[in-house]
Parts: structure tokens; C-alpha cells; sequence
């Protein structure tokens, strides 16, 4: 059944407003959503089926963002050693940025995983299971590290997923170790350290000749 152009701005609305509501919280009603779209519930159901079948659109629009952002740094990036560690700094600060901006995507996925553990995750369909970015990445990691097979190349990347992974499941202050009282300001710069420690310690992981 094709829509007419009102049903498709209602769909948008509706997929904006759950973007804004995701960024704040994982455990979003279909109500809020509803309360942020300026709709009735009904039109979410109409539109699509359940608030799980929305929440998923919504996280897959939002990782493949992210998704294509990391590609762009990939390809810009000139695939040497010389700018692998810059390279492992700029990825990791998006990653953390995003995390940190989109907590309720975050608290989902975490859920996610706890409750639904026979279901494949967003996080691995996006960066696991989608074959055209896993070859983008054993690519640049071949010009990289072009002496090391296909399985070592292969086991660098989930050792880069996984440590990309880590800032979806790791609270701010549970990282800094920082209190309330202190500032913004202050939890930035606690935060910014250790993304500099994070990253140093992935470059000797990965690249243990280079660090010798």
C-alpha cells in the first residue's frame, strides 16, 4: 500500500522525535514517544507495528551513521603505519562521543543483549555481519600490516570491535572515577585523559613491534 506524502511526514516525525528521546534514555515508553512526535499512539503502531520495531529503525538509521563516519575516516586516513596511531585516536574519540551523546542507544543495547541473548545484536549486524565494511577494515589493515594472514588480520578487527564496543557499556564516572562536585570542565579533561591512555594501550595491542 503506498502512502501519501502527510503518512511519510508523520513516519519522519515520528522516527525524529525517537531519535531525540533515545539520546536521553533506553527505557523509553511508547507514550513519550508518542508525547514527542505530537501523535496518539496509534499512529506509532500504524506506522510501525511496535515501539521495539521503531526503536530498531531508529538504532539502525543512527549506526549507520556512525557506521559510514568511521568508513570516511578509514578512507582518508592513508592506510600506513605512520597514521595508525592517529587513526586509532580519531576513531575512538568518535565511538566515545557517540556513546556519550546517545546513552539511551547505549542502555538498549545493553538490555538487548541481557534479555535477548539468542538474538544477534545491532552492534554485530552493523560491524560484524555486514561484509562490505568488515572487507573495508581487513583492506586497510593489510596495507597496514601486510606480512600477517588473513585470520590474524581478521583477529586485529574484533580486537578493534571490541574495544569500540567497550564506551557503549561503560559509564562516565564509572571511567574517571569522578564525583559530582566536579565540573563539567573537569570531567572532560579526566574523560579526554583516559581516551589518550585507551588509545596507547590499543596501538600496543595491535601494533607490538612498533611499541618495541
Amino acid at each position: 500500500m503506498i502512502k501519501d506524502s502527510n503518512d511519510l511526514t508523520t513516519k519522519d516525525t515520528i522516527i525524529e522525535a525517537t531519535k531525540r528521546v533515545l539520546r536521553k534514555k533506553g527505557n523509553v515508553t511508547i507514550k513519550e514517544i508518542a508525547e514527542a512526535a505530537f501523535v496518539n499512539i496509534a499512529a506509532i503502531n500504524y506506522h510501525f507495528g511496535s515501539k521495539d520495531n521503531l526503536i530498531n529503525i531508529v538504532i539502525s538509521e543512527m549506526l549507520k551513521d556512525l557506521r559510514e563516519e568511521i568508513s570516511k575516516i578509514i578512507y582518508q586516513s592513508g592506510y600506513n603505519k605512520e597514521n595508525f596511531g592517529g587513526l586509532m585516536a580519531t576513531l575512538v574519540d568518535v565511538v566515545f562521543t557517540f556513546a556519550e551523546q546517545n546513552t539511551g542507544i547505549v542502555s538498549y543495547s545493553f538490555v538487548q543483549i541481557v534479555s535477548e541473548p539468542t538474538s544477534t545484536n545491532v552492534l554485530v549486524e552493523f560491524f560484524l555481519k555486514d561484509q562490505e565494511f568488515v572487507q573495508l577494515i581487513i583492506s586497510s589493515l593489510k596495507i597496514i600490516f601486510p606480512d600477517v594472514s588473513y585470520e590474524t588480520l581478521y583477529a586485529k578487527y574484533l580486537v578493534l570491535f571490541s574495544s569500540f564496543v567497550v564506551p557503549f557499556f561503560l559509564n562516565f564516572s564509572f571511567i574517571t572515577k569522578e564525583e559530582n562536585k566536579q565540573t563539567k570542565v573537569e570531567m572532560s579533561k579526566a574523560f579526554n585523559q583516559f581516551k589518550d591512555a585507551y588509545v596507547e594501550e590499543l596501538k600496543a595491542i595491535l601494533t607490538p613491534k612498533l611499541n618495541t
